[in-house]
């Protein structure tokens, strides 16, 4: 996570949650806005260890 090859994928997570927050009339969206809101920040992509990680995955695969 801490290699530029990071960049990316992190890219790639943080579009999804920004298209995923347009979304808000959608129940599984609201349901996870929480996490959805976070991931979009820098600050959580700063400081996200393995088991955030694992939690946005979790909350986001569907």
């Amino acid at each position: 996570m801490q290699s530029n090859n990071s960049t990316k994928p992190i890219r790639r997570v943080v579009n999804i949650a920004e298209a995923l927050s347009k979304l808000g009339t959608i129940p599984q969206v609201l349901a996870q806005k929480d996490v959805i809101d976070q991931v979009r920040t820098t600050e959580f992509w700063e400081t996200a260890s393995l088991a955030d990680l694992e939690k946005v995955r979790v909350a986001m695969r569907d």
